[in-house]
């Protein structure tokens, strides 16, 4: 689960508002990264489900808005991460900060 972990931390270093249209394409990869990996983890809770798909459409609308010339806001997209976030190292690390075992 760290994998899926790297790759929260990665997309959320990257949300700007002000990226050129070619690096917000790139989001949408990360995503899909994101979304597979927590496909195959046997602890995924429906609220994991819907904050992916909130995910999905925070990213979509920002990529239309960058088409469109507008600079959107990537707080919607960066509250979906952190909830992924949060779920996962809840699952995957102990009180003691250090990652559970297999």
């Amino acid at each position: 689960m760290n994998d899926t972990l790297d790759l929260v931390e990665d997309l959320r270093k990257r949300l700007t508002h002000d990226a050129p249209l070619d690096e917000a394409m790139s989001w949408w990869d990360v995503v899909q990264r994101i979304e597979s990996s927590l496909e195959f983890d046997r602890g995924r809770t429906k609220a994991d489900g819907e904050a992916v798909e909130r995910l999905k459409s925070a990213i979509s609308e920002m990529i239309a808005a960058f088409r469109q010339g507008l600079h959107p806001e990537p707080g919607p997209a960066r509250r979906a991460l952190m909830s992924i976030q949060q779920s996962v190292e809840r699952r995957t690390t102990g009180v003691d900060g250090y990652p559970l075992r297999k």
